[in-house]
């Protein structure tokens, strides 16, 4: 869902080239996101429930926060690598595509 967002996100920059459509967009996703994410709790603890469940939720959604806390800095050493935000660098695609083929095997 995070994926498919960015590149909403994305396209919608590159469409619409307007603040306003962005904002507009950031805040029908946080409205959709914010109706999701209580949801992954009711549903892990359908699944994993018991002892351990604080255990087992922490693991699942270790990836979530990581991937919050770490992507900003991972797009702006892309970002200042490519020195500008048109073109990509291509240094970084060989990353971004054996994490995206590992994400995707996981699942």
């Amino acid at each position: 869902m995070v994926i498919t967002a960015g590149l909403g996100f994305l396209l919608m920059a590159r469409m619409f080239r307007s603040l306003t459509a962005l904002y507009g967009y950031s805040l029908f996703f946080g409205l959709a996101y914010g109706a999701i994410a209580p949801l992954n709790m009711a549903l892990a603890a359908d699944r994993f429930a018991g002892n351990r469940f604080g255990l087992i939720y922490g693991i699942l959604f270790l990836g979530t926060s990581l991937g919050a806390a770490l992507g900003p800095l991972v797009w702006g050493l892309f970002l200042t690598d490519s020195r500008t935000i048109n073109r990509p660098s291509r240094r970084f695609l060989p990353l971004f595509f054996s994490l995206a083929a590992l994400f995707i095997r996981s699942s």
